[in-house]
């Protein structure tokens, strides 16, 4: 797993923010608004997921479990999922780049900070 820690200090992350916050109307926040957060995320990977660190340059292919083939891509994820979280859904430290296989078959609209159960305790 990739290490995102140093992720808002980048040099263009706060400019990216001001675009992004541009975009955003009355708490809607389109997919395009979402997207100017990939490099940004791409740098700090190296171009890799950071959940399986597999490259997100489209090169990556994986069978299915019917046997078909596709291809990995890159796709921003809301880290915490909006089913649960839909005051999150335009909040930038709520995404995350990920490869389309983490995301949609792994995640899904999983948030897995802690297992079933546990209470996480601050002091």
């Amino acid at each position: 797993m990739i290490n995102m820690s140093s992720l808002y200090e980048h040099d263009n992350y706060q400019t990216t923010l001001e675009s992004f916050e541009e975009q955003v109307t009355n708490g809607d926040c389109i997919y395009r608004a979402w997207g100017l957060f990939k490099t940004v995320h791409t740098d700090i990977t190296k171009g890799k997921c950071p959940i399986c660190e597999c490259l997100l340059d489209n090169s990556v292919q994986r069978l299915t479990n019917s046997g078909n083939i596709f291809s990995i891509k890159a796709t921003i994820d809301h880290y915490r999922p909006q089913e649960y979280y839909p005051f999150l859904k335009c909040e930038h430290t709520n995404y995350l780049l990920m490869c389309s296989d983490c995301n949609s078959m792994y995640k899904k609209s999983e948030f897995p900070l802690y297992p079933c159960g546990a209470i996480r305790w601050s002091e």
